[in-house]
């Protein structure tokens, strides 16, 4: 995907394991130091941060990268995007999902003791702590389990820009809502019955345009990662989380899984894993051998 944003850009933040390139389609290319923090929209190079750390090699906020199909170029630095590290963000149709109602379970009590709470947690548990974030996202999510097929995502994208951060805790609830979704749309999935009009059926493309209609209202990395969740392209941790649930057995298990996954970002893990809970206790169970 990152081949396909041929443009002009500009470095917009610099830390110690990422670099951010805000391109003019308001969405970001990010070069990365590990496997762990990869997406679709970003090139895993190692390489780049050992020489910013040593400083053999400076890259300052404004500074102008060039993306085109084989190569991204910064002042001095040229990274070949034919030979690069890349992820594809795409969940593997071969993966067997299993997720069934005790499985819920457990997934709920790990998450819910492992958890960060300074994001969107509380929607798990219904118990508010003040957090005015939380409040209106219970809101949210209480409206969604009562609403038409046809008001879903109207609904749903009221979790655009929900919260503070990197990627707000509403962006990433969202992604993890619709891996939730993506997943069961590829698996033999058990519905409750009084949803079987629900956001089980991928979201269509007037759907996913009223979702993509609200990402003014976040922040450029939040944008990035809608974007990527609209086109069915989800963080490698995220993926690797939802595999490593499927296929834990047993609390501790899940616990280990859950732990990697929450330590992503402040809240980021949390919350995706959140929206991925969320959307499998309101919509179904997978059993897919």
């Amino acid at each position: 995907m990152v081949c396909d944003l041929m443009a002009e850009g500009r470095i917009v933040s610099i830390f110690d394991k990422a670099v951010n390139i805000l391109m003019p389609q308001g969405l970001l290319v990010s070069l990365v130091e590990r496997r762990n923090q990869m997406t679709a929209m970003s090139v895993r190079c190692p390489a780049v941060f050992e020489s910013l750390s040593s400083r053999r090699l400076r890259l300052r906020v404004g500074d102008t990268a060039y993306v085109k199909p084989d190569r991204l170029t910064i002042e001095g630095l040229r990274i070949d995007l034919v030979t690069a590290r890349r992820f594809q963000g795409m969940v593997d149709p071969d993966m067997a999902f299993r997720f069934d109602s005790a499985k819920i379970s457990v997934f709920d009590r790990v998450l819910s003791t492992l958890g960060r709470r300074d994001g969107l947690l509380e929607l798990i548990g219904g118990r508010l702590s003040g957090n005015s974030f939380a409040q209106k996202g219970l809101a949210i999510r209480n409206r969604i389990l009562g609403l038409p097929r046809s008001l879903m995502a109207e609904t749903l994208a009221e979790f655009v820009g929900l919260g503070v951060g990197f990627t707000p805790s509403g962006d990433d609830l969202i992604c993890g809502f619709l891996l939730g979704q993506k997943i069961c749309s590829m698996s033999a999935c058990r519905l409750k019955p009084h949803h079987r009009e629900s956001l089980f059926s991928m979201l269509d493309e007037a759907e996913r345009e009223i979702i993509w209609g609200s990402a003014d209202r976040t922040s450029d990395g939040g944008r990035t990662l809608i974007w990527m969740a609209l086109h069915d392209r989800f963080p490698r941790f995220l993926l690797d989380a939802a595999a490593g649930l499927a296929r834990a057995e047993g609390t501790a298990a899940m616990a280990r899984v859950v732990g990697a996954a929450v330590s992503r970002g402040h809240t980021s893990g949390t919350d995706a894993l959140v929206g991925l809970l969320l959307y499998l206790q309101m919509f179904g169970q997978i059993s897919r051998q």
